[in-house]
């Protein structure tokens, strides 16, 4: 068969169609076995994976000492703490070196040598379609037992994230039970409740968010069984604001001046 100048035969045309498939490096490995057995021109390869020339020709330049120098420090205080990402990894750098150093450089280092601060993802907390309704928005809270609140935060551990549950009286703001878990389940909430009932009897009514942890059948059958009546904020509204105040204190007057723990 005569060979089609314009794309290189049958080898240019299947170069065209799979280059649409592959990355711009195994591109470049393409590029680099054609140039060695001569069949196809570099520039006519280049052309039919739509990838620059100058790219097959570019040498990568080496990290300068000082940014070897920092990758190390990077390494070192990321090894000690993983939950470092590059803006706190910036500011730990620039009092180190006592320099200014650019955040984008630092993000740029770290993606080099494959660190990302580990962190827990946005909206853990999935909401609940219910008919339950906001018993507390309007209501005179005056005695203990009346209301009791709960939410969920997470705190840093050594290695990552932990997760804890907290269920507090609202009327005397005193914790009834909380509980610690690795793992943000509804089993922690579960104990949690039954520690707390089985502390100080059960409340009247039980207020949380529409978490599907809150929502799950166990702590609802719990609920239920105790004759709680409960209780879920809309969605948006900040209705459980005394236990927003308990996390910022718990978390800025006691976990974040001791060193990480571990579970």
């Amino acid at each position: 068969m005569q060979k089609d100048r314009a794309t290189g035969g049958r080898e240019g045309f299947f170069i065209k169609n799979i280059g649409k498939l592959l990355t711009k490096e195994e591109k470049l490995e393409i590029i680099k076995n054609k140039k060695a057995s001569g069949n196809i021109s570099v520039r006519r390869t280049c052309e039919l994976l739509q990838i620059p020339r100058s790219s097959v020709y570019y040498k990568k330049k080496d990290e300068t000492g000082e940014n070897i120098k920092i990758m190390k420090i990077i390494e070192e205080k990321y090894n000690k703490d993983p939950t470092l990402g590059y803006r706190r990894m910036t500011a730990i750098l620039r009092k180190k070196l006592n320099e200014s150093v650019n955040k984008k450089r630092v993000h740029r280092l770290m993606r080099k040598i494959g660190l990302k601060g580990i962190f827990p993802k946005r909206k853990l907390t999935k909401s609940v379609d219910t008919d339950i309704k906001n018993m507390i928005i309007s209501k005179a809270i005056t005695k203990p037992n009346q209301v009791w609140v709960s939410d969920i935060t997470y705190i840093r551990v050594n290695g990552g994230y932990a997760y804890e549950v907290f269920i507090m009286d609202q009327c005397s703001r005193k914790v009834i039970s909380y509980e610690i878990s690795n793992t943000m389940d509804e089993g922690m909430c579960v104990k949690a409740l039954e520690k707390g009932i089985k502390e100080y009897g059960a409340p009247e009514i039980m207020h949380t968010d529409r978490g599907s942890r809150f929502m799950g059948r166990s702590f609802r059958y719990v609920l239920e069984r105790e004759g709680i009546k409960s209780s879920a904020g809309e969605r948006g509204y900040k209705d459980n604001i005394y236990m927003e105040r308990l996390f910022r204190t718990y978390k800025w007057e006691y976990i974040y001046l001791m060193e990480k723990m571990n579970l």
